[in-house]
């Protein structure tokens, strides 16, 4: 049987292979301005908000001691009468209010509790980060709570917080560790009795078989 040869493979004969598809321009964009968005992001939670951050915290610390300084004055004395201290108005407090006011912004979250209040400022609104926010500590009248203290990219110390008990290592017995230093029925009184009784050349005596 004679094999016929084959028939040379050209391009007529080829399939058509299917077109390349094209990167859509509106995909590029998207994923362009993701890019940008991550980018401003991260130049914001790094080179931005931190020096704010500073500053609101620093601008609230010079407010309190200026408040604690001005919150009691001495009033000038009376002719021949002692000095006397006044309270200005407000007694020196910071409320909410003043504090929303100091650093230009509302508190993104406010945890209440029977003893105390925390307002949380971010930076980031509300998305919860552990960074760029400055917590406020408020005590007093639940009604009308005034300033405590703030923190800044850090949470309140529980230990620090009205009402919290703090644990306390058990107290250590002193006058059992004396009584056994003293030898009252331990092996230090024993041993000084036997050194002393073999300097003297004895031997130490015993008790009676009764008295044991």
């Amino acid at each position: 049987m004679k094999a016929t040869p084959s028939e040379p493979i050209t391009s007529a004969t080829q399939p058509d292979s299917p077109p390349a598809a094209k990167a859509s321009p509106w995909r590029l964009v998207m994923m362009l301005g993701v890019l940008v968005v991550v980018c401003c992001a991260l130049v914001y939670d790094w080179a931005i908000a931190p020096p704010r951050v500073k500053a609101a915290y620093d601008k609230l610390e010079k407010t309190a001691l200026k408040r604690n300084e001005l919150g009691f004055r001495p009033r000038a004395a009376k002719a021949g009468g002692p000095k006397e201290t006044v309270s200005l108005e407000g007694g020196g407090m910071i409320y909410s209010e003043e504090v929303q006011e100091i650093l230009g912004m509302t508190p993104s979250r406010t945890e209440k509790k029977e003893l105390y209040t925390i307002e949380y400022y971010r930076w980031w609104g509300w998305i919860p980060r552990n960074q760029n926010f400055i917590a406020v500590v408020y005590i007093g009248d639940p009604e009308r709570r005034h300033y405590s203290t703030h923190y800044a990219n850090e949470l309140p110390d529980d230990t620090k917080l009205p009402g919290q008990i703090i644990a306390t290592p058990p107290p250590v017995d002193s006058a059992a560790g004396a009584g056994n230093a003293e030898g009252d029925g331990g092996r230090p009184k024993v041993v000084a009795e036997e050194k002393k009784t073999k300097k003297n050349g004895g031997t130490p005596a015993r008790a009676p078989v009764g008295e044991q």
